[in-house]
């Protein structure tokens, strides 16, 4: 069976497994091996939910999902926004 980059939907040519909910975010919420069911055939554990990507697609998230991360954080730690950050 062939496999597509969860991004761009094309034959990756350089294999990446994507965590397509961030480790981060999965261990943030809860334990990261608890159980997502899909349907009663397929069930998994959060920690091993994964996609195939490209490396240059998955790099080319990576780093939206670093600045995402930084605004998650300053939200559970209950830190404030200037006006200016909440303009960008």
């Amino acid at each position: 069976m062939d496999k597509f980059c969860v991004f761009c939907g094309q034959k990756p040519e350089t294999k990446n497994k994507e965590h397509v909910i961030p480790k981060w975010l999965i261990r943030m919420t809860g334990d990261p091996k608890r159980e997502v069911f899909l349907s009663p055939e397929a069930q998994f554990s959060f920690s091993n939910f994964q996609f195939p990507s490209c490396q240059s697609c998955n790099e080319k998230y990576s780093s939206l999902e670093s600045e995402v991360k930084r605004y998650f954080d300053r939200i559970f730690d209950k830190d404030y926004f200037s006006n200016y950050e909440l303009d960008e």
